[in-house]
């Protein structure tokens, strides 16, 4: 009976002892099963991370790129900017100044008989005459003129076909300057800016 006893505590020993084993087959297995689970985790855990810093390093530098040509722009935006105002200035200095040369004027017209033989606004110069308007403008435009005497007597006594004395003893040129006659002579007259002369051809017939 002692024999029989030994016997089974013996087996009874062995199958625990196999029970163990297996248990601890198990488990070794299960922990590495989980240990590669949690690796396989964290792999994946650090490629997501490296996509999102990849990710986001291609967005700052699409983020540059944008912003280098804003930037380009900008900067040539400011000496347009710069180069606009100068126009600008340029242009007001050239008003400035066309207003500072502009010359000035008076106004002549020239009345034969029943007709006008001209009229029209005449520059003047500093000591311009009477007789110094109606000459720069005769000339311009080949007006043929009579005179008699010199400088401040000068005297006229025909403009193209109208000459004194021709229709009537009375006859000839007479000059207005702002609708009044002066009583001094045409070479004598001193003009001023706006003026308005008229030259008229008197007759008696």
């Amino acid at each position: 009976m002692n024999k029989q006893v030994k016997k089974y505590t013996t087996l009874y020993v062995t199958i625990i002892f196999i029970g163990i084993g297996m248990l601890g087959f198990f488990h070794s297995d299960s922990s590495q099963s989980y240990s590669s689970d949690v690796a396989h985790k964290s792999i994946l855990t650090m490629e997501k991370s490296a996509e999102k810093k990849e990710t986001s390093q291609q967005k700052e530098e699409t983020s540059d790129k944008v912003s280098q040509p804003q930037k380009q722009q900008s900067s040539n935006q400011q000496p347009q900017s710069q180069q606009s105002q100068q126009s600008q200035k340029e242009e007001t200095t050239s008003d400035v100044s066309s207003l500072i040369e502009k010359k000035e004027e008076v106004t002549l017209t020239i009345l034969g008989i029943n007709k006008t033989i001209g009229q029209e606004n005449v520059e003047i110069e500093d000591g311009d005459s009477v007789f110094s308007v109606l000459k720069r403008y005769t000339t311009k435009h080949q007006i043929s003129m009579k005179t008699s005497g010199y400088g401040s007597m000068i005297y006229v006594r025909g403009i193209g076909d109208l000459v004194e004395h021709e229709h009537g003893a009375g006859s000839g040129w007479v000059y207005k300057v702002n609708g009044a006659s002066p009583n001094i002579s045409a070479g004598n007259y001193e003009v001023s800016q706006g003026d308005v002369i008229v030259w008229e051809y008197i007759y008696s017939e």
